[in-house]
């Protein structure tokens, strides 16, 4: 917790706080990341702002939700 930042797969993401879930033991891949407080994702030269942010690699995507601009 405080100010972390995740890089993955061309997207950064800022938040107060980070919880990375791995897939079962065996596989040891990455399965979600979820960032909340003040959270701000980067991809490219698009940047997102929200108080959650929820990625998940396997599709790619990134839901940013509560006051996302």
């Amino acid at each position: 917790q405080g100010n972390v930042t995740v890089d993955h797969a061309g997207a950064k993401i800022h938040a107060n706080s980070l919880e990375v879930s791995f897939e079962p033991e065996g596989k040891r891949s990455l399965k979600k990341i979820t960032a909340s407080g003040d959270v701000e994702v980067i991809r490219g030269k698009e940047t997102a702002t929200g108080d959650l942010a929820e990625y998940e690699p396997a599709t790619g995507t990134i839901v940013l939700s509560n006051n996302a601009r």
